[in-house]
């Protein structure tokens, strides 16, 4: 399975404040996360683009931590 693959669309959709259900969407989720946990090609293929993006952005998140940590100072 490919990285860059689109999720189908099936499983994008933003309800309204009124229709949501947060126990339906936390199912929904575990059952997405079960399949992607089965196929060990596409999950071991993530975890390495999350370490990718991880220590990508790790000085610039440092970074701008500190900055934030100098603005907010007493």
């Amino acid at each position: 399975m490919e990285v860059d693959q689109i999720a189908p669309t099936d499983f994008i959709t933003i309800p309204s404040q009124e229709d949501f259900d947060y126990q339906a969407s936390k199912l929904a989720t575990r059952a997405l996360f079960d399949l992607w946990r089965q196929d060990e090609e596409a999950s071991q293929a993530s975890i390495a683009l999350l370490s990718r993006f991880k220590s990508e952005t790790g000085a610039a998140s440092a970074s701008l931590c500190e900055q934030l940590r100098i603005v907010l100072e007493p």
